[in-house]
């Protein structure tokens, strides 16, 4: 249990959103960057590109403002979300790839 203040109210309809949102967006981003050579390894490495700027950019800003987590925690985030961005550029790279076969 963490020590906090406040109550923490998970709002599940609001991150499914946002998870949705950012699929697409990574995903248009994705088509551009690539140069239509769709790949599960260049879906991989762009993965990587973003995770490390979600991760590592907005991670530390995160840490600088909101006083939540320590510097430790937020280093952790940069691997977690270099991991997570990974595998979903990945599997973006692999749809692109299957459905582009199909054309």
């Amino acid at each position: 249990m963490i020590n906090m203040p406040f109550e923490v109210k998970v709002r599940m309809e609001f991150i499914a959103f946002g998870v949705l949102f950012q699929s697409y967006v990574i995903s248009l981003l994705y088509g551009k960057w690539s140069l239509g050579n769709y790949s599960l390894k260049s879906g991989f490495n762009f993965g990587a590109l973003i995770g490390f700027f979600v991760g590592f950019g907005t991670g530390l800003v995160y840490y600088a403002t909101a006083n939540l987590i320590d510097l430790q925690a937020s280093l952790v985030d940069v691997v977690w979300s270099v991991f997570y961005y990974d595998i979903g550029g990945a599997l973006i790279g692999w749809t692109h790839d299957k459905l582009n076969q199909e054309k």
